[in-house]
């Protein structure tokens, strides 16, 4: 499989993934990975997931895509959407997506299962979807941007995530991923 003209990308480990964030000027708080049947799953999906890229979603957990009719967009446009987020303001909701069935699954980087509950008083969850194959460039331009658009927008309380799709070095199953030749993963193995 080739993504972002990175054939098979090399599983990697959380220094290697901090040190790729530290270098882009992306901050280093709050960073989950998926187990490795779910990260195969996402990606097997269909889904069109897009590195980087966010999602949002409200307190109750319903996704809310900032294009207006759900489609994928330029991830350009996601900086002032979230700085125009408001606790008052009304959205169009995507059923087809929760926060919990998103964020089942997660670890963090070295591998240790986690959870992820909104803090008290939290409008908006922003999560980052991000990869270091995908490289600095794209992470450098949107991520800082997207914290910060997050960290000071004053009609929301917005708390940001950020999850990498990079293949886990802690993953049983680093050393055997086969990619299929359509982009989907082997699970036959």
């Amino acid at each position: 499989m080739t993504v972002y003209g990175m054939k098979n990308p090399k599983p990697r480990d959380e220094a290697y993934l901090v040190r790729f964030l530290q270098k882009q000027g992306i901050e280093t708080s709050h960073l989950y990975a998926y187990s490795f049947r779910k990260w195969g799953k996402t990606l097997s999906d269909g889904n069109n997931l897009r590195m980087p890229n966010i999602l949002i979603f409200d307190k109750q957990g319903r996704y809310i895509p900032y294009s207006p009719d759900g489609a994928w967009i330029c991830n350009s446009s996601a900086a002032p959407f979230i700085a125009q987020l408001a606790d008052t303001a009304s959205y169009h909701i995507d059923s087809s997506l929760t926060a919990d069935a998103f964020l089942s699954d997660l670890y963090s980087l070295n591998g240790q299962q986690a959870t992820y509950t909104l803090s008290e008083g939290t409008d908006y969850l922003v999560v980052v979807t991000w990869a270091s194959f995908a490289g600095g460039r794209l992470a450098r331009n949107n991520i800082p941007e997207w914290e910060r658009q997050a960290r000071e927008n004053p009609h929301a309380n917005i708390e940001l995530i950020k999850l990498s799709f990079d293949p886990q070095a802690w993953w049983p199953e680093a050393d055997t991923i086969q990619f299929s030749a359509n982009g989907g993963i082997d699970f036959s193995r």
